[in-house]
């Protein structure tokens, strides 16, 4: 399984304030600008503070959209592992495996009885 990047579009949320609409805000208020995906919010604060957020929703998505998908792949993989340890051999493979018991006990025997014969 194969994680691929996906190109996120740009898009820039861009607020122009003066300083008087900034002097005017009551505590607690503040502006928000949104384009595209991209939102800046400004509120104003005690004293002359402002506390700015920027946010890009896509980023966002796409970390979800990452992170689901590592979900998915490690529980992918953590059946494949287990379903692997619990499962035995195939009816060919349960053959080939006799076969080469077997085969060692008789070349055992057989190797047993020419070494007696020397002796």
């Amino acid at each position: 399984m194969e994680l691929a990047l996906m190109p996120v579009p740009p898009s820039q949320a861009k607020l122009k304030l003066i300083i008087p609409q900034i002097k005017s805000l009551p505590i607690g208020a503040g502006y928000m600008y949104q384009s595209g995906r991209a939102t800046i919010n400004i509120t104003k604060t005690e004293g002359d503070t402002l506390f700015l957020t920027a946010t890009y929703d896509s980023l966002q998505r796409e970390y979800l959209r990452l992170e689901e998908e590592l979900v998915r792949f490690r529980d992918f993989s953590t059946y494949q592992s287990t379903s692997l340890m619990t499962r035995g051999p195939t009816g060919w493979q349960f053959f080939w495996i006799c076969f080469g018991k077997c085969s060692a006990i008789i070349l055992s025997f057989v190797f047993v009885i020419k070494i007696k014969k020397r002796t």
